[in-house]
Parts: C-alpha cells; structure tokens; sequence
C-alpha cells in the first residue's frame, strides 16, 4: 500500500475550473479575478454560495466578498423592464407641402422646398429633442 505525503513546507499550485491558483509559500492562495468572477457568476446563476466555496475550495465568506465585489447584481427571474417606442413621424401632406407633428411642435413644409432647407430644419428639430 502506497501512502502519499505531504511536504508542508512547499507549495504546490492549486487548480479551480480550469484556472491555475498560486499557492504562496505561507500556504495562502492567491486567487485570479478570472476565478473571482466565475465564482461570482455561478451565485448569479443560482448557485449557493456554500456549493460554489465548496467547488472552489475556498471559504463561503470570501465567495460572498467576490460576489458582493462583482457588483453582479442577483435580481428575481422574470421581470424586464418594458421601454414603450418612441412613435414614428410620418409627415401629412397638405395642399402643395407637408405636415410634420412632433408632440406639440407642428412643422410645415412648402412642396418646393430646397433640401438643403429641410435639412437644415431636421437637424434644428432633432437637436431640440
């Protein structure tokens, strides 16, 4: 029967999802933010912070930090927040020109108008905006 020892007094990298963990000669590690922020991300998706220490082999109060450093935020599933479109502007035609409403701003347009002009008119209405 063989029996592996451990040498105490030197330090051996230690390996987490793939990502090599420096171990210091005092025996400490020292964790990648690549290992940081897959840790945390794993608590985003659902995962307990226990489970996820436990996997990393680190102790559950440190997961928490990174998490809480991540600023990942853990929100409740299935809310989005809804942004209403803004409406399109279709323009009128009146007469020989046009009509463009813009909330409670009403251009109009005259049907010879140069393009030049109009776009001058444009670009004053959409700085305003």
């Amino acid at each position: 029967m063989e029996v592996e020892m451990l040498d105490l007094g030197t330090s051996k990298d230690h390996e987490v999802w793939g990502i090599t963990v420096a171990v210091r000669p005092n025996g400490r590690r020292c964790w990648p933010n690549a290992v940081k922020a897959l840790a945390a991300q794993k608590v985003a998706e659902g995962e307990r912070i226990e489970d996820v220490a436990l996997a990393a082999g680190a102790h559950p109060s440190l997961v928490a930090k990174w998490v809480s450093d991540s600023k990942i935020e853990v929100s409740p599933q299935g809310f989005v927040e809804v942004l209403q479109a803004k409406p399109k502007v279709e323009p009128t035609r009146i007469g020989n020109g046009y009509q463009i409403r813009l909330g409670d701003v009403e251009i109009n347009i005259a049907s010879g108008a140069l393009p030049t002009d109009l776009a001058e008119v444009l670009r004053a209405v959409r700085a305003s905006l």
